[in-house]
């Protein structure tokens, strides 16, 4: 099968699964976009679409994330009849190799422990603090995508140039590329910086009265960010989950749209069992996993923005707060 482009996600499981996906398929050029952005892509008939919801004109599909596995039936199309592969797994890189595997495609060994490290991050099945801080090759690459300040398309040229890199090595080699080093290195110079900035910017809402939800609201910057909202847990390790608000740049000029992102605390157990994925799809809003999602909110005024923003906070932290099955909130 000839695939002119690759429309895939712009984060670690996306590159990875571009890097994957190319072994085989070969396509000529990979195009790095996010869920919300898909929709004004020229995506055509002879175009991959990965680890993104389904589009309608693309030759090949290839998705873990549940709450897009239906979109084809709304269209009146088979999913079945689409080529490529889609099942709920840590990772959509996961499902390529799933797919190359009982294809009998032949690939490279480094492939497996490549997915191995997506899962963990796409998933963030660690075991603790600790594994999650370790210094892997894994974690260097994931560590070594968002600069500071760095212009999108100079991010996903070095995406692009990772993907290929990614392909032909195994990742203690990529990690070791002095680019994906040089830049590592720079997020890790930043770390202590940004763990400042989360000390001044986190609260907690009045009304999340467990405080079980942080918020992390970087609305008031003058810049786009570059912090891993994670490094929140290592000063609050007891909250269920981190929410994160981020300004929209347009062309350098900040907008009153906002993007907005929750994930659980892997370090606790889940007993609300919330989706939200699921939940963020429904509003129309976004998508993602059931235990880390984004979404955006697009306001024509600031008075607009913040209307949102305290009507989605309300509904998200009365969820949060309630307890297993019942739906009552605690304390009620």
């Amino acid at each position: 099968m000839s695939i002119e482009v690759v429309y895939t996600h712009d984060d670690f499981d996306g590159i990875g699964s571009a890097a994957i996906f190319a072994h085989h398929f070969r396509p000529a050029a990979i195009r790095f976009t996010s869920p919300k952005r898909l929709a004004e892509e020229p995506v055509g008939e002879r175009d991959a679409v990965l680890d993104l919801p389904y589009a309608r004109r693309c030759a090949v599909w290839f998705d873990h994330h549940e709450q897009n596995f239906d979109e084809p039936g709304y269209l009146g199309i088979d999913p079945a009849s689409l080529p490529g592969l889609r099942q709920p797994a840590p990772s959509c890189a996961r499902v390529i190799l799933n797919w190359y595997q009982a294809e009998g495609v032949a690939y490279p060994d480094h492939f497996a422990e490549l997915v191995d490290a997506i899962d963990k991050f796409d998933a963030m099945s660690f075991t603790d603090l600790d594994d999650w801080l370790r210094v892997t090759s894994g974690r260097m690459v994931n560590e070594s995508l968002v600069l500071p300040n760095e212009t999108p398309r100079d991010r996903f040229r070095y995406y692009a140039f990772l993907a290929d890199l990614l392909e032909q090595r195994s990742l203690a080699e990529c990690a070791a590329e002095p680019t994906v080093a040089a830049r590592y290195r720079e997020r890790s110079r930043l770390s202590e910086q940004n763990r400042d900035v989360l000390r001044k910017i986190g609260r907690f809402d009045p009304r999340d009265r467990h405080r079980r939800l942080l918020l992390l609201d970087f609305t008031g910057l003058k810049f786009q960010p570059a912090v891993d909202k994670k490094l929140a847990l290592i000063d609050h390790p007891d909250v269920d989950y981190v929410l994160s608000v981020y300004p929209v740049f347009e062309n350098k000029v900040k907008t009153n749209a906002v993007t907005i992102s929750i994930g659980r605390n892997f370090l606790r157990p889940d007993g609300r069992q919330v989706d939200w994925g699921e939940y963020f799809a429904q509003k129309n809003i976004g998508g993602g996993h059931p235990d880390a999602a984004g979404a955006r909110l697009d306001a024509r005024n600031k008075p607009e923005r913040d209307r949102l923003l305290d009507e989605l906070f309300q509904e998200i932290i009365r969820r949060v707060n309630e307890p297993p099955d019942t739906g009552v909130a605690e304390g009620s």
